[in-house]
């Protein structure tokens, strides 16, 4: 990084005055300490283990049971991100289940931003075809989409600004579709949140 800063100084023309060289240099330290303090925050950043991620991952969902659970932590560039799946019926038929929960970690500032499209917002349309609303679950924003015809959809929550929860369903009625999220163990994730948040700030 200081590398890069000292070619870019160097690439400034001769010609400029130097107030400016001066007030260009003093930029690209302000960058180069930001970047710094960046690096520091996400090297601190625990991620839940997926492990105690798949515990909340329940056997059944509106009575379907769950086939298949997955769980993964991934790590690149220092960032982190922890995640596990269940997969309940069977895929290609229906009715079939899928849910998600991720700990965005080290991502959970761009998370939050890439949220704030709908989060800040109340969103209730209808149609012939296609419901989506915002609405709050158990203190938690979320999200909703629901396909009339072909009883499909998809549901997000965000828990404590990082972990997603998201279900997408196949052939499940808007009824069963908007009561599914009952079956996830929302303070159950919320204790984790704060497990793992109090292991950081004792780091």
């Amino acid at each position: 990084m200081i590398r890069f800063i000292f070619i870019l100084l160097l690439l400034i023309p001769f010609g400029v005055a130097q107030t400016e060289q001066e007030e260009m240099a003093k930029a690209m330290q302000e960058m180069q300490q930001a970047m710094q303090q960046m690096n520091h925050v996400v090297a601190n950043v625990k991620v839940i283990g997926f492990r105690e991620l798949k515990k909340m991952l329940p056997e059944k969902v509106l009575g379907i049971e769950r086939t298949k659970a997955f769980g993964e932590r991934n790590a690149a560039m220092g960032m982190k991100v922890s995640e596990a799946r269940g997969e309940y019926g069977v895929r290609g038929k229906k009715p079939f289940l899928s849910l998600e929960i991720v700990d965005s970690g080290s991502l959970q500032g761009i998370v939050g931003m890439s949220m704030a499209g709908w989060s800040t917002m109340e969103i209730d349309r209808e149609s012939d075809t296609e419901l989506e609303q915002t609405f709050t679950y158990k203190g938690n924003k979320g999200i909703k989409n629901y396909q009339f015809e072909q009883q499909s959809g998809e549901v997000s929550v965000i828990i404590g600004s990082r972990v997603i929860v998201s279900m997408t369903f196949q052939g499940v009625s808007l009824e069963d579709f908007e009561k599914a999220l009952d079956s996830v163990d929302i303070k159950g994730i919320e204790g984790l949140i704060a497990s793992v948040e109090a292991r950081e700030k004792d780091k």
